[in-house]
């Protein structure tokens, strides 16, 4: 683990953008900025500095947060985006690292979150998509001083709906071990592993907020 986040911390260059990809025998990075990618590779930092401790790992994770917080994922409207990864990675962040700002962008994220879920789910909506609105909500309600608990539940229980009435249960055209997978819509019965990832995940922190 310790090898794998050393290599994370070499992907990020001085001002705390992390670089998406590296390719290997052209010893170059790519060009290619993800949208996502960051806020997994916080997280993971985040996780690993959990069990062990070292500055690097959360300093890592601090720089890579400023720097997102100063590039923020935006929408067409130029308001705040959906970015699920970072808002999960910044509600462990507070944890260690109360600091104002960061409460201010994940809470920012949080409602912009919530103003494109309504409106994606007035058109047909991947089942990935649905449930990636559902982890920031869970983030949000797994947050110490939760606000708007209320809504937040009522939205990842229709989140929760939605994405498990995609689900394979019994239906003859399928076989045997697909059944327990997410389809991807209601016009597209593809099954991908992330679709089931992304709602067991919705699952189990939603789970966790009713216990908290």
């Amino acid at each position: 683990m310790v090898r794998l986040a050393e290599f994370i911390v070499w992907m990020q260059d001085p001002g705390g953008k992390f670089y998406s990809k590296f390719f290997y025998r052209e010893k170059t990075f790519s060009d290619f900025e993800s949208t996502y990618y960051p806020g997994e590779a916080i997280l993971s930092l985040l996780r690993l500095y959990q069990m062990d401790p070292d500055p690097r790992w959360l300093q890592a994770a601090v720089s890579g947060s400023e720097y997102l917080l100063k590039h923020p994922v935006l929408d067409l409207t130029g308001a705040r985006g959906h970015n699920h990864w970072f808002v999960i990675a910044l509600s462990e962040l507070m944890a260690v690292v109360p600091r104002e700002d960061f409460y201010t962008e994940f809470q920012l994220i949080v409602d912009s979150t919530i103003q494109i879920f309504r409106q994606e789910m007035t058109a047909p909506a991947s089942s990935a998509s649905v449930a990636t609105f559902g982890e920031a909500m869970v983030a949000a309600l797994l947050q110490p001083h939760r606000e708007r608990p209320d809504e937040l539940f009522t939205l990842t229980k229709d989140i929760l709906r939605y994405c498990l009435g995609l689900q394979v249960i019994g239906q003859p055209d399928f076989i045997d071990h697909a059944k327990g997978g997410i389809m991807e819509s209601h016009t597209n019965d593809r099954i991908r592993i992330d679709f089931v990832q992304h709602t067991l995940q919705v699952i189990s922190g939603f789970l966790l907020a009713q216990d908290g």
